[in-house]
């Protein structure tokens, strides 16, 4: 099933494009709320484990990847070229190829109303808060409080909103 997203609906120009993602993301994926948009380009790993709430809006270009569970709730706003993890390499045992260690996967989950901006990149297993605001080009590799801004490699709180 995600092949033909990820082959065909994905690259179709949003103004023709658009409804025919939403139409496939609802029948899809695990939920697609209402008034929802994932912009074209976007790149979906395991449609069965995406849940998207009710006005999210995903830029161009996002790697969405739910081998592990992703949850966007309602209204977040994801930025262009952003990549969301939640299925990676082990990297557990010193003096053993990356590739012989094998994978894990865990959750990631964005409350609602969160902002991540441009080519954010969120690690496995990290939870982002409602109302929290992620600055363009941060690396989140723990979980970001809610009604909080971060930035940076890795993301650090910066203030409360």
């Amino acid at each position: 099933m995600a092949r033909l997203f990820n082959e065909l609906l994905r690259h179709l120009p949003s103004r023709i494009g658009n409804e025919p993602r939403a139409r496939y993301l609802a029948r899809h994926a695990q939920a697609y709320g209402d008034g929802s948009l994932v912009g074209r380009g976007c790149r979906v790993l395991n449609l069965s484990g995406l849940s998207i709430g009710t006005g999210v809006i995903v830029a161009r270009d996002v790697t969405l990847d739910a081998r592990g569970g992703l949850e966007l709730d309602d209204e977040v706003l994801i930025g262009f070229e952003s990549v969301l993890l939640s299925h990676t390499h082990r990297s557990d045992e010193v003096g053993v190829a990356i590739q012989r260690q094998g994978m894990f996967s865990a959750p990631v989950k964005i409350g609602a109303r969160a902002w991540l901006g441009m080519r954010v990149l969120v690690l496995p297993g990290v939870e982002i808060g409602e109302d929290a605001i992620v600055a363009s080009g941060a690396v989140v590799t723990k979980s970001v409080p809610p009604r909080t801004v971060v930035a940076g490699v890795p993301a650090q709180v910066l203030r409360e909103r």
